[in-house]
């Protein structure tokens, strides 16, 4: 008989301590974080950079022709303003313009992108750019690619 108490007094522990962590994920967990959320976004507790794109393919770029640029635009999905602190190319090609005006949260921001093919000798590239900011992320990389060539194609490059 004592054995029978025993394990019920087990078992009901053991249901009282399930009913209670089912209720904690449903409410809300130990941080205050919600449970599954499905269909909604992630909200960050700072500031955090989502990119729309994150490459770009000039393609075929006639290497005497014009400057060609690219905007790649952002998003602060975050809960604090986000800060692009700098953004580093990694060739002498491409010049880097961005603000640094804080964006507030579900805000948008753009960093504009200038490849400078005749500074460039033909054949592929693709190069890195780094932005730093004060997103949880830190650091985010996106990266142009094309094919720089001496003569112009039909559409003259791009």
């Amino acid at each position: 008989m004592m054995k029978a108490g025993f394990s019920m007094a087990i078992a009901a522990c053991m249901l009282f301590a399930a009913s209670a962590a089912c209720a904690q994920t449903q409410n809300g967990g130990a941080n205050g974080e919600a449970g599954d959320r499905s269909g909604q976004e992630k909200m960050f507790d700072g500031a955090h950079m989502k990119m729309d794109e994150v490459s770009y393919d000039f393609g075929n770029v006639y290497r005497h022709g014009d400057d060609l640029v690219k905007v790649f635009e952002f998003e602060n999905d975050g809960s604090a303003p986000l800060v692009v602190l700098s953004v580093t190319t990694s060739c002498s090609c491409l010049k880097a313009d961005f603000s640094r005006k804080p964006v507030s949260p579900g805000g948008r921001g753009s960093i504009r992108i200038t490849y400078e093919a005749r500074k460039m000798e033909a054949g592929p590239f693709h190069r890195v750019i780094r932005i730093s900011s004060n997103s949880e992320d830190g650091v985010n990389l996106i990266t142009v690619q094309g094919n720089s060539v001496d003569e112009a194609g039909p559409a003259g490059g791009r």
